[in-house]
């Protein structure tokens, strides 16, 4: 079961809920509040941890390559995972599309950049080498949705860096 569709058929609470030991409470203004339980023990793996994503909405992705640097605005949506391991998030029309190859995401770290004007709040993917694979970054209208809260969520269930399982 996927998180969205466990987030789906969880029971949804108001802000003012109770506590449910090995729950984590999640809201945002698409889909309101629910107790999303945190799963097994131990280290997500990599597929999980992009499920998670889907909930923070559109975020700014970010490559930066040796020769260029490609900046764009889409989400963790549509996930879907491939025999090779490769991983894929798309918009319903499929004009934006966003290609991950899972084995060579190591770790990911939870980023708080303060700047003159806005404070960011970034994912960012890791390899072994800990160069940044994909940077995510909320949008300005995240925190309109419930994004920023998700983040801090998600920040405070994993630790500011995550190792995946599997991963060396």
């Amino acid at each position: 079961m996927t998180a969205v569709q466990l987030l789906l058929t969880a029971v949804f609470v108001p802000a003012h809920s109770f506590v449910v030991p090995g729950a984590a409470r999640v809201c945002t203004r698409r889909i309101g509040c629910a107790l999303v339980a945190s799963g097994a023990a131990g280290p997500p793996s990599v597929k999980r941890f992009i499920e998670d994503l889907e909930l923070l909405g559109d975020v700014r992705l970010v490559v930066v390559g040796s020769g260029a640097i490609l900046e764009t605005v889409g989400s963790f949506e549509r996930l879907r995972v491939n025999d090779k391991q490769l991983a894929t998030v798309s918009s319903s029309d499929n004009s934006f599309e966003c290609h991950i190859k899972l084995a060579e995401v190591r770790k990911a770290a939870f980023v708080i950049k303060d700047g003159k004007e806005k404070t960011l709040h970034i994912i960012r993917l890791l390899a072994d080498d800990e160069s940044t694979l994909l940077s995510a970054i909320l949008t300005d209208q995240s925190d309109d949705e419930g994004a920023v809260d998700f983040w801090m969520n998600l920040r405070e269930r994993f630790g500011e860096v995550v190792e995946f399982a599997g991963a060396s």
